[in-house]
């Protein structure tokens, strides 16, 4: 099937995408599992004594990310009001997150998810990555709801 636009044209579009994603994003903080080391010190025996016991020890080492990701507040958030007229936003509706694939690639490594920051607050992933194309760009969405 014959193309509408010619590779110049591909090539502006694509670049004002990844133009628009890089001025809307903002940082965030991926959380993994922390990484266990395990190390065995053992101390030599002295001559006519029996034999020492290995020591074990564990080294936990945080494992974390910075990347880019445009964060949408507005699917699926219930509003509602309370007696005096406030607006109350319901904390357990959804929030998307818009991602590259770098960062996809992070938080489906293989090892634990703990939580994301964003904006001082955690979130937890609750769905698979949803992949948009555009124009040989990749964009990946997560939904996620704020943890507690």
């Amino acid at each position: 099937m014959p193309s509408l636009l010619q590779g110049q044209d591909i090539t502006c579009f694509s670049g004002a995408a990844f133009d628009h994603f890089l001025t809307f994003s903002q940082s965030i903080i991926i959380n993994k599992e922390p990484k266990k080391t395990v190390s065995n010190s053992s101390t030599p025996t002295m001559f006519g004594y029996p034999s020492r016991r290995q020591e074990v020890s564990y080294e936990l080492t945080p494992q974390s990310g910075i990347f880019s990701a445009i964060i949408n507040y507005n699917v699926g958030q219930q509003n509602l009001t309370d007696e005096n007229g406030l607006q109350l936003r319901v904390p357990e509706g959804n929030i998307t997150m818009k991602t590259t694939g770098g960062c996809k690639d992070y938080i489906m490594d293989g090892s634990k998810t703990k939580n994301l920051i964003i904006d001082n607050k955690l979130y937890n992933i609750t769905s698979s990555p949803k992949i948009q194309k555009y124009l040989g760009l990749d964009f990946y969405y997560f939904i996620l709801t704020e943890s507690n």
